[in-house]
């Protein structure tokens, strides 16, 4: 990475940090950079928002938590340490208007059961979903989403009519 584009990273994680209130997670997704560079990235978040998490993919350890493959669910549980897998919604990145999901019941139970999945195996489940360029959520991903909380709601009932 030159060091215009690392400045420029730089000057963009100053902006975003500083000027949106509280960040909770910065997702990192970029090539190989330096232990150097990765720890002007760590520093300059945790500069502004020194709360926030940072994901593995900031390189050379310099990351909270371990960030696994796209769509990797692990053999075994993992306890040692926190870790995340990012999973799209519909087998691609991002907001492309061709792409059409599948029945809403179906994808509801589908990323349910990513979601059981990986929380199963101890990691954080990271679902991608693709807003449009001016930030909108399609209607149809909002529905999947009130679909999985509303799973969520009555499985927590159930555990805690238990307890």
């Amino acid at each position: 990475m030159s060091k215009a584009n690392e400045d420029f990273q730089v000057a963009q994680l100053e902006e975003l940090m500083s000027n949106y209130g509280e960040i909770v997670e910065v997702f990192f997704d970029m090539g190989e950079p330096t232990l150097a560079q990765s720890k002007r990235f760590r520093d300059t978040v945790k500069k502004y928002q020194p709360d926030a998490l940072i994901n593995g993919r900031v390189m050379n350890n310099q990351g909270d938590f371990l960030t696994m493959p796209d769509n990797h669910v692990p053999d075994s549980p993992i306890t040692e340490y926190p870790w995340e897998t990012p999973r799209t919604f519909y087998h691609t990145w991002g907001y492309k208007s061709w792409v059409k999901g599948l029945p809403l019941y179906e994808q509801i139970a589908v990323q349910v059961r990513k979601l059981s999945d990986i929380a199963s195996m101890g990691g954080n489940f990271l679902l991608n979903i693709g807003p449009k360029g001016d930030g909108s959520i399609l209607p149809y991903e909002k529905d999947v989403l009130v679909g999985v909380g509303k799973w969520l709601e009555k499985i927590t009932k159930r555990f805690l009519k238990q307890t």
